[in-house]
């Protein structure tokens, strides 16, 4: 990916030194290609490929001329000296500050041992238990017109497919004729726990279906008639250490994290030996 100068009438020549790491000079200042560089690395893949080319790259160097001359023009005009302004750009280094040092802390911790990885998820095993779930396919049909007698029509259909579905007819035959998103699924609707059901009722029918292929009534939702069949039942359970390890793993490191900030601000605070006025710890 080449880079260039652009040179502007007026500006300082470049020593042959600096030729090779410039990307463009104006009178009073310069870009260099690590600029140009870190500014391209801070685009999202799809606006990266559009800086790829030779006048994608003039572009880029040309945004950050502007950006240069413009702050240079805000300071020109003093308002680098508002306070206002100031005490924002005072708030916003001391959060970057902050959060440069949290993270220097949490560096120095280190990834969690092996051991206490396994020690954490023991303690926590009740956090990794997968409740009772059920895989379910459904059979949706909506109504063709508006109205009660639109309505009729649909469930008087779903009732048909339902009774197919009893006659131990193939799901992915009935779903031929369903009209449902889980239809390109085979009629496969997911795999929910009795709470991630967004209508209760639904949820009440598909935890009533006990063994493979059983087949719920017709059940009036907001798309339409529905009829629900079991496809697998999955018993609660704990999963073992191995499974759930980078999930362990991922919380723990949160857990130390804040271990790790909290000790240091005690640290910091009995340091500055912190005595609070009594009017202020009212």
């Amino acid at each position: 990916m080449g880079l260039f100068a652009c040179a502007r009438p007026g500006a300082p020549a470049a020593s042959p030194t600096d030729a090779g790491r410039l990307a463009a000079t104006y009178r009073g200042g310069v870009v260099s290609l690590a600029e140009v560089e870190s500014e391209a690395n801070r685009l999202t893949p799809g606006l990266r490929d559009q800086f790829a080319n030779p006048a994608g790259r003039e572009a880029l160097v040309l945004s950050l001329i502007d950006k240069k001359l413009l702050v240079g023009e805000a300071r020109h005009r003093g308002l680098d000296q508002d306070p206002e302004l100031q005490r924002q750009v005072s708030g916003l280094e001391s959060r970057l500050l902050i959060k440069a040092l949290v993270a220097n802390e949490q560096k120095a911790i280190g990834p969690p041992s092996d051991a206490e990885l396994r020690a954490f998820y023991d303690a926590h095993r009740d956090r990794y238990a997968l409740p009772e779930r059920v895989r379910i396919a459904r059979v949706l049909v909506r109504p063709g017109a508006a109205g009660p007698a639109g309505k009729a029509s649909a469930q008087l259909r779903a009732q048909a497919l339902r009774a197919r579905l009893l006659r131990g007819e193939p799901l992915a035959s009935v779903e031929k004729q369903a009209e449902g998103p889980e239809r390109a699924r085979g009629g496969e609707l997911g795999t929910y726990a009795q709470g991630d059901f967004k209508a209760p009722a639904v949820g009440r029918a598909a935890f009533a279906l006990v063994r493979p292929g059983a087949v719920s009534p017709v059940l009036p939702t907001q798309e339409g008639f529905a009829v629900l069949q079991l496809l697998e039942r999955l018993a609660g359970r704990v999963p073992p250490f191995e499974e759930v390890r980078a999930q362990v793993a991922a919380e723990l490191s949160v857990d130390r994290q804040r271990q790790a900030f909290d000790a240091l601000r005690k640290r910091l605070r009995q340091a500055a030996d912190v005595h609070l006025e009594t009017s202020a710890a009212r």
